[in-house]
Formats: structure tokens, C-alpha cells, sequence
């Protein structure tokens, strides 16, 4: 949404790292890992977004992969970008792969499209 405005309307992002430099040097140091990788960081181009667009993260309470910490980063960088409609939630007891399946990222969808038929007078 930030590199392409006006493609999207609207986001919800699951376990998403969100930071991607700081989630890379966190990962590599409780995975034991090294290495790089060539993705995008959605921090880098808050910018981009659109004010109006609803943007929710959801990331698992268990989950071991992506911190929450950094999706709510992201989100406070939407706020403080005036991205008004910009949330982050948990998922109760859910991991990395199974925030996908609970109950909080279909509330999220949910959530989601309530605010794009209620800008559009639907």
C-alpha cells in the first residue's frame, strides 16, 4: 500500500515483521541463523499510505516467529502518519502459521470490510 497508493484499500497483515532490518537481526540471533533476505520492510514506506485506508495486524500470542512488538510498531507509525484507522490485534494462543486460522484475523476481515462499506454509504 505504501509503494503503490491506490492499489489497496485496505490491509490486514498477519505475523507480519513488519521492521524488517530489526526483525532480521532478532531472528538470526534466536534462530541461529545467518544470512540475509531480499524482502520489502512495510516501516520503510509508512509514508505511502493512504490516511483513509484500514490497516489492522494481527499477530499470534504465541507466536515465535514475529513479535508482536514489531507490528505494533508499524501500526504507531501508520497513527503517528495520520493513518487514523490503523489497529493492532492479538490472537489468543495463536502461533505464527495459525494466526491465519483464529478467530481474530476473521474478526479482523470482518472488521476490515464493515469500514470500506461504511466510507463507500454501503
Amino acid at each position: 500500500m505504501g509503494i503503490y497508493p491506490g492499489r489497496a484499500d485496505a490491509a490486514v497483515v498477519v505475523g507480519c515483521p513488519c521492521d524488517v532490518p530489526r526483525w532480521r537481526v532478532w531472528r538470526n540471533s534466536t534462530a541461529f541463523k545467518t544470512g540475509t533476505w531480499s524482502s520489502l520492510s512495510p516501516l520503510s514506506y509508512v509514508s505511502g499510505v493512504d490516511k483513509s485506508a484500514p490497516v489492522i495486524a494481527v499477530t499470534g500470542e504465541r507466536d515465535q516467529n514475529t513479535l508482536a512488538e514489531f507490528a505494533r510498531d508499524y501500526i504507531d507509525a501508520l497513527r503517528r502518519n495520520g493513518v487514523g484507522r490503523a489497529e493492532f490485534m492479538t490472537a489468543p494462543g495463536a502461533t505464527h502459521t495459525k494466526s491465519i486460522d483464529s478467530p481474530t484475523y476473521h474478526e479482523a476481515i470482518k472488521k476490515v470490510v464493515s469500514l470500506l462499506n461504511a466510507s463507500k454509504g454501503e
